[in-house]
């Protein structure tokens, strides 16, 4: 892969800081004119412009970055994509493409194919998400042995070449749900934990999310609610419907009258909103729930559930292509990268049923 000529790149060039170089390209009085020249001399025999177009129109071809995830949950990568799109359109006359590759769930066999065609036909970067479904050691590999700049996003690889991850903190999540629960059953009570470990013999460190998500929130518990009791339940992934849902029928038929709040990290809305509208339990007890996806709603507007962690997909498909795109530029990160939040989303804040989990 050819170097490619950055303002850093020119910098180390001729012996100057970075600063010098940008104030130059700038126009600005605080540098001195013989080493405005310098720059500038050296800038048109490598064939830089600081002008984005000018740069485009010299490199002459596209710089492509592409984007891999699962294909499901088919409702949260269409939103990252939609945000990958619209960063495009904000850099697509500067000589940029950016193409979306959702992967078949489990198929590490079709994300290698993905993976090659998308170097065949010119890969400057990417984002990719570490996912336990497939083999990501494998994956990494394929992208470090072809020198090809990536960024993690949504679920983190930091043992990995990575420039830089964009997606949430997850132990920040299982803070802000013991912080919900607590103040909701005041401090008082005992809370039921539904947990799904990452099951998986593939798995790179950053993908035990869930297992941060409980460590985090078993942890401030203890400290900022120390009279809250709970309880860890279990699910595997590789459970049947029919074992969690006997799972959870034995639970809130036998114990109901022990808890007073339920927090899912497991992804089972359909399962625990099901049952609690079966049951009658409804504002019963306090419910939170991690994720946001199109059925959400409805248990939240039913007092099924009362609350729900959400984060944005929207911007981290939009960020991921301004990062790599700003790493194509200049040769480097920016020193700041943008952080994905997580809030809490209450039934009367859904305006749009249909469409509430979009949020942008």
């Amino acid at each position: 892969m050819q170097d490619r000529i950055t303002q850093n790149s020119i910098a180390r060039a001729l012996g100057l800081s970075i600063k010098t170089v940008q104030r130059a390209f700038s126009g600005s009085d605080k540098v001195a004119e013989s080493t405005k020249t310098s720059i500038q001399n050296y800038a048109a025999l490598v064939g830089y412009s600081c002008n984005r177009s000018a740069r485009s129109l010299v490199r002459n071809n596209l710089r492509n970055i592409h984007l891999f995830s699962s294909s499901s949950p088919h409702y949260f990568w269409t939103s990252v994509a939609r945000g990958m799109e619209s960063a495009l359109l904000e850099i697509r006359d500067f000589g940029y493409s950016a193409v979306y590759h959702p992967v078949p769930a489990k198929n590490t066999g079709a994300y290698m194919k993905e993976l090659q065609l998308a170097s065949t036909g010119g890969m400057d970067a990417a984002a990719l998400v570490n996912n336990p479904e497939y083999d990501m050691g494998r994956i990494f590999g394929f992208l470090d042995r072809r020198n090809i700049p990536y960024i993690t996003l949504n679920i983190d690889a930091v043992e990995t070449n990575r420039l830089a991850f964009i997606g949430p903190d997850y132990g920040a999540g299982g803070r802000l749900a013991a912080e919900f629960l607590g103040k909701t059953i005041r401090g008082n009570g005992r809370i039921l934990i539904i947990h799904n470990p990452v099951d998986s013999e593939h798995i790179l460190a950053g993908a035990h999310i869930n297992e941060e998500r409980l460590l985090h929130f078993v942890s401030y518990l203890s400290v900022h609610f120390p009279r809250v009791e709970h309880q860890v339940i279990s699910f595997r992934s590789r459970q049947s419907r029919e074992d969690m849902m006997q799972e959870l029928d034995e639970i809130l038929r036998d114990e109901a009258d022990s808890f007073s709040g339920i927090y899912s990290i497991a992804d089972i809305q359909e399962l625990l909103g099901e049952k609690i509208l079966h049951q009658g339990l409804e504002n019963r007890y306090s419910i939170l729930v991690h994720g946001v996806n199109p059925d959400t709603g409805m248990y939240l507007l039913s007092h099924a559930f009362t609350a729900a962690i959400h984060q944005n997909p929207f911007r981290q498909g939009y960020y991921a292509v301004r990062l790599l795109e700003h790493y194509l530029e200049n040769g480097s990160m920016p020193a700041t990268i943008p952080s994905i939040p997580q809030g809490i989303l209450l039934g009367n804040s859904i305006n749009d049923q249909d469409d509430f989990w979009r949020i942008e």
